[in-house]
Formats: C-alpha cells, structure tokens, sequence
C-alpha cells in the first residue's frame, strides 16, 4: 500500500463539496473543439463530395466520431461521453441516409449498424473510465482543499471564497464574514487531553457546517477558530445565522459529558475597503469583545 493510500485512510471525510471547489470544471480548450469539429467535418465532406472514393473506407472515416467522443469523455465524464455517442448516432444515421437518397445507393443497414455498435463501445467504456478518474481527481482535490481534522473547508479554500465575495461586493453585492472561536478550549483540552480535544473540535465543527446553507461555506481558519463566509447576507442575516450555530453548540453535549460554547464575531462587507483582509480582522477584533464579555455570545463590528 502506497503512502498517499494510507495518509487518506486516516483523514476524515471531506464536508467540503468536491464539485464547487476551484478547478473542480474543466474547461474543454478550443482547440480541442476545433479538432473534433474537424474530425466530424471530414467525415460528412467526404460522404458527399467523394462517395466513390470512400466506399471502402467509409467505416473508417465514421470512426472519427471517436475524437470527440474521447475529448467529451475527458472533459465531462460520462454524461459527456452519452451526450456525444447519441448526438453521433443520429449524425451517422442521417448523413448516410441523406448521402443515400443524394446518390441513390441503397443503404448499408450492416454497415451503420456496426459503426453504432463500435461508437457505443467504445464511448461507454470510455465513459466509464473518464468518470472513475473524474471522481478520483474530486476527492484530492476535496482533501487538498479540506482540514485534516475536522473535513471542513481549510485556510487555503476560504481564502479563495474569500476573493470571490470581496470581488462581488466591490459591485455592490453584500456578503458577511463570521468568525467563531471556542470559549475556554485550552481548559478543556488541560482536563480532558488533546485527543478529546480535537474530537470537540470536529463535532463543533460539524454542527457549523450543519447550519451552513450550501451557497456559504465554513471551514477552519486556523486552532479554535472557524469562519463562515456568508454570500449576500446583509447584518441581520449574519447575526440570525452566528446565533444559530451559537445556540446548536451551546446545546451539544460531547462524549466527555461537558459542554462547549463559542463566540463570534461579524463584520459586514465594506465596498471601499482594500482587501477582504479588513473584514477578518474586523471579524476577529468583534470575536474579541466578545470574549472580554464573558464568552457565548456574537457581537458585531463597529456596535461596540
């Protein structure tokens, strides 16, 4: 057993959504498009302009259908790969026919049958394999882009999600950042041990998660602190959502018996700040009041 097998035997699940994480989407070059659209042309050029000559190797020119069938495969998976083999089916089916009634030849029922049959062969099993590759690269890129601990979003994915709600919000679309931080974790990890420590950690981090909606995302931005990154969310949305994951931890009980509570911190989008850098350092002096306030509870920057 490979040592990249073992180290993701003993991570934890990514939380983290595989196919919204960025490079998730392969973009299909243009130049691959090209070459498909070529390979296609060739073979409906020659069915019409040269049927004589191609009466021989008429299979083999449909064949080309395979270059897009591979490109799709690639690209998109197996919806991709269905997608062609029944678009080039059809394109078979009714070029032959049109080229049939253009020349008045007679119809190779064989013939188109056999090509049919090799295009969904070989686009099935391509399909099948695309797809398994597919997943595989998902799930490194979710453990690339997830904490090792808990499964949740990491620094390097926030950060990103980050970027792209400070770019929104400099046209004008609002978004929130919270920033949770557990109250009195070093106690508990000082009665209990590390271990129970860290396995508070992925429960709370779980019950975050929990009350995340799917067009947020929440992750651990480093030791006891997590931030959500709230898309569109103006203060009231903010401050509804960091006392709902406030009361659900307050509520959970952890396999030692004892109970854990967080604070949080808000900052709201400023659409003439720098960097999204402001907006967690506001987020992160807010989680300090806070905690100078005895602790569970959220306070807002700049309403203190």
């Amino acid at each position: 057993m490979t040592r990249g097998v073992e180290v993701a035997q003993r991570l934890p699940e990514p939380i983290v959504r595989p196919d919204e994480l960025p490079g998730a989407r392969k973009v299909i070059p243009v130049r691959a498009l090209t070459v498909s659209l070529l390979a296609l042309g060739a073979a409906i050029v020659g069915a019409f302009t040269s049927p004589e000559v191609l009466a021989s190797y008429d299979a083999l020119s449909w064949l080309l259908l395979l270059v897009p069938v591979f490109l799709f495969s690639y690209y998109r998976g197996w919806r991709g790969s269905v997608r062609i083999l029944v678009g080039g089916v059809a394109l078979v089916l009714t070029v032959e026919l049109v080229a049939a009634l253009v020349f008045g030849s007679a119809v190779g029922w064989v013939f188109l049958f056999l090509v049919a049959l090799v295009l969904v062969a070989v686009g099935i099993g391509s399909g099948i394999l695309s797809e398994l590759l597919h997943r595989e690269r998902l799930l490194a890129l979710a453990y690339a882009y997830s904490d090792p601990l808990t499964g949740l979003a990491n620094r390097r994915l926030l950060d990103f999600m980050l970027d792209k709600a400070f770019a929104a919000g400099r046209r004008g679309h609002p978004y929130s950042v919270v920033l949770f931080g557990v109250d009195k974790l070093k106690e508990y990890n000082g009665r209990y041990g590390r271990a129970a420590g860290d396995e508070a950690l992925q429960l709370l981090g779980k019950a975050i998660d929990e009350q995340t909606r799917r067009m947020n995302t929440s992750g651990r931005y480093y030791g006891d602190k997590f931030l959500a990154v709230l898309l569109g969310a103006d203060r009231d949305a903010a401050w509804s959502y960091a006392e709902r994951v406030r009361e659900a931890i307050a509520g959970l009980t952890l396999p030692t018996g004892a109970r854990l509570t967080v604070s949080g911190g808000i900052a709201l989008a400023n659409p003439s700040g720098r960097h999204w850098e402001e907006r967690v350092g506001a987020a992160e002096s807010a989680l300090g009041r806070a905690k100078s306030l005895g602790g569970g509870c959220c306070v807002c920057a700049g309403e203190y």
